[in-house]
Formats: C-alpha cells, structure tokens, sequence
C-alpha cells in the first residue's frame, strides 16, 4: 500500500468522523436533533442585501432549545435589560406555526398575559422601559389592554413602530383565547409595521431560540429543495461563491505549491 493511497484513504475516513463529531458537538449544546435550521425567507432581514449579524436568507442558525417563557427575553425586556441578539434587542425564537403548518424565525416582541373575565391583555414587562418608548391603548397602563400596543423607536422598522392590534389576534385565535408571546420578523416590519405579527405563540410550540449562524452555507439546501435563486441576497450568492473558492481553492493550491517543492 503506498503512502499516496494511505493518505487517500486516511481523508476518507477523517471527513465524515470530523462532520460526526462535529454534529455531536452541536447536538449537546443545542439539546434539539437536528440543532440547526436552515433561513428559507427574508423575514428576518434588516435591508434588502445580507449582512453578518442578522439573520438572512440561506443563512444555518443554531438552535438552542427552551424549557419555558423563563429562558426567552423578548425585545420590550431587552430595552430594559441591553440583551440584544442578530443586531436588535431580545431573542429570535424558532416554533412550530399551526396556521402555516411549518416552523417560523422571528424575534420574540413582548409576552402577553390573558384575562379571561375582561377579555383584554396585560403586558408587566411594559413597566419596566421608559414611556417614551411605548403606548397602550393611547395611553401608559399595562394592564386591561383591549385595541393596541404600540411599541416605537424600533430602527430597523420603516415607520419606527410596531403596532400590535390586539383586536385582530382575539378575532384569529377565535373561541380559545390565551396568552404568548407575539413575535415579528424583523424585515417584515420594514416593510409593514403590522404584515409581520404573528398569532400569540404559545410555550407549547415553541421550539428552541436562536444561537449563532454560519452565513450562506444554507444557499446549497435551498437550491436543492427548488427555492429561486431570487430570493437569496446577492451579496450573500456573491459571498457564498467567495468562501467556496477560499475553502476548496486555498488547501488544493497550498498542496500543488507543496508538491512542486518537492518535485523541484
């Protein structure tokens, strides 16, 4: 057996053992098989090119999973808390949609609590941030909430606003009311202040949240599931070809220049 077909071989086996280990890896922090989701829309996006720290179409996030509304803070508690995460405050959370029948990214806006005997909404966390910064019902109590919550200052927002209209999600849950969390994608609200709010979503389906990404890389599952290649950022094609030629043509170049020395 020469050396050449000894290290062929030895490739071949270090390959798939590394993806596995890799994967391993991600599994145990993630703790949700499979720990990464691959972005198939522009909901998330802060502009019409991609940009690192947000979340873009093609990009793999990281899931890291969720035990209760505990381990999630919202984008109302961030303002009070500085958490921020892909470049706004609070979480970005993945869960499962009935209404769509598929799983969802959007950043988690405020929890909402239900009151079954006044039919309306309280929000505690409003409490806590200054009231510059938000309404409710034209006005600055967070509790017995019936018509609107108003959340502004948002940047990334065309009008600078989020505007929940509470009447429209009692009217969609029908005759089970309950409380949530109400969630937005962030390029949704860039172009619509109301198109992106979604149906309180419930601890329940909620699936994990979102933790780190590995931009572009999801390009090649998208192609293969019969996405348009429209719907991807051309800066993010432009930068996915670019990190493809780096990652295959930097070792291959590396070992021809290795193999000519050695030729020489």
């Amino acid at each position: 057996m020469d050396k050449e077909y000894k290290s062929t071989l030895k490739a071949i086996i270090a390959i798939p053992v590394a993806i596995a280990i890799v994967f391993v890896a991600l599994f145990a922090y993630s703790g949700i098989w499979p720990p990464l989701v691959v972005v198939d829309s522009e909901s998330m996006q802060h502009g019409e090119e991609s940009s690192i720290g947000t979340i873009d179409t093609g990009d793999i996030v990281i899931i890291k999973k969720t035990n209760s509304f505990e381990d999630i803070t919202t984008y109302v508690e961030g303002l009070s808390t500085g958490h921020k995460t892909y470049s706004g405050y609070g979480d970005v959370i993945i869960y499962n949609s009935e209404y769509l029948n598929k799983s969802i990214i959007h950043r988690a806006i405020i929890k909402l609590e239900y009151d079954e005997l006044t039919n309306t909404f309280s929000a505690p966390s409003l409490k806590d941030i200054d009231e510059n910064l938000w309404e409710a019902d034209g006005g600055h109590s967070y509790s017995n909430i019936k018509n609107e919550i108003k959340i502004k200052n948002v940047p990334y927002t065309n009008s600078g606003e989020i505007i929940i209209n509470l009447k429209n999600i009692l009217f969609d849950m029908g005759s089970n009311p309950h409380g949530g969390i109400i969630t937005m994608g962030d390029g949704n609200s860039r172009v619509d202040q109301n198109s992106g709010i979604s149906d309180l979503v419930e601890e329940k389906d909620i699936t994990g949240k979102a933790r780190g990404e590995l931009p572009w890389f999801g390009i090649v599952n998208l192609i293969a599931n019969g996405h348009s290649l429209s719907d991807i950022p051309q800066n993010s094609k432009i930068d996915f070809i670019i990190a493809l030629i780096l990652i295959i043509g930097v070792p291959v170049g590396l070992n021809e220049i290795i193999n000519y020395k050695k030729k020489k």
